[in-house]
């Protein structure tokens, strides 16, 4: 989501736990050092495109790229539709910050990760709705309705 802030475009959003508005009109790559890592917006094509990158234990890795136009409503709508048939909506996906570390889900994959080190472990499916709610803070009966959900339209075996 591109915004006016002051008659300046922000990123807002992006993902990756940006939390603040992230000025583009300066044409430059902008780093944005979090807790347990680096996020480089690089613009490509003249400004057309905006790619985010991510630098972990010293490795840099591209993760998705922008396109820095406007959608006319329309096409919005259309992205937005075909946007819950993609790959990551047909499985549980949480992200978040505690304690200085990146705790992130998906499936029944669970991650902590801090600037030194990454865990990864399975989370066996008796035991995800208790591990969703401890590790990011919600109510278990939200859990529950939100995996009932995926498992009714098939996506979640």
């Amino acid at each position: 989501l591109v915004v006016q802030i002051d008659g300046r475009p922000h990123l807002l959003d992006p993902g990756y736990l940006i939390l603040e508005p992230v000025p583009l009109d300066s044409g430059n790559e902008t780093t944005i050092v979090t807790e347990f890592n680096e996020l480089v917006l690089s613009p490509r094509a003249g400004g057309e495109r905006l790619e985010l990158s991510t630098v972990a234990q010293g490795q840099r890795r591209s993760r998705l790229t922008f396109k820095t136009a406007p959608a006319d409503a329309g096409e919005f709508l259309h992205a937005w539709v075909a946007s819950f048939d993609w790959d990551m909506m047909q499985y549980p996906v949480l992200n978040r910050m505690r304690g200085g570390r990146q705790l992130y889900l998906q499936g029944n994959r669970f991650q902590q990760r801090d600037r030194e080190s990454v865990q990864r472990e399975e989370i066996a499916r008796d035991q995800l709705v208790a591990r969703i709610s401890a590790e990011f803070g919600l109510d278990a009966n939200v859990v529950i309705r939100a995996l009932e959900i995926l498992k009714r339209r098939g996506e979640l075996a």
